[in-house]
């Protein structure tokens, strides 16, 4: 195993860790890509950072962006949430005693917790009335 060099930037640092990060993502894309250009990918509710679910509470940015996502389409009333975008949401968030890392932000936490309000409060649209 090599030693750092003591003079190493951060900056440099953070470089070459960006680029294991993404050398470890970079097959799994070229396969959704590839996917995408025949048809439907079928990219897994992976984390591409780590390359595995990762559940509610262990890695902050993925409870964020659920977060973020449900406030967005709880904007417009889950009117553009397909049935899959909601059984995902709704399953995230199943659990309330779960260490959610947004839960660290009440504020923030307030605003999750009315928009799943709301989404459990939507209906799902029927495939009758989408024409």
């Amino acid at each position: 195993m090599q030693r750092m060099k003591k003079n190493v930037r951060p900056r440099t640092i953070s470089a070459w860790l960006l680029a294991r990060l993404l050398a470890g993502a970079w097959p799994r894309v070229k396969v959704w890509l590839s996917q995408g250009q025949t048809g439907q990918p079928q990219a897994p509710n992976d984390n591409l950072d780590t390359g595995e679910t990762t559940p509610r509470g262990e890695y902050f940015m993925n409870d964020d962006a659920h977060a973020k996502l449900l406030e967005a389409l709880a904007k417009d009333d889950f009117a553009s949430a397909s049935p899959e975008v909601r059984a995902e949401l709704l399953q995230f968030h199943a659990d309330p005693n779960a260490p959610y890392a947004t839960k660290r932000k009440p504020k923030k936490w307030k605003k999750v917790d009315v928009a799943l309000q709301k989404l459990r409060a939507s209906a799902v649209p029927s495939e009758n009335h989408i024409q």
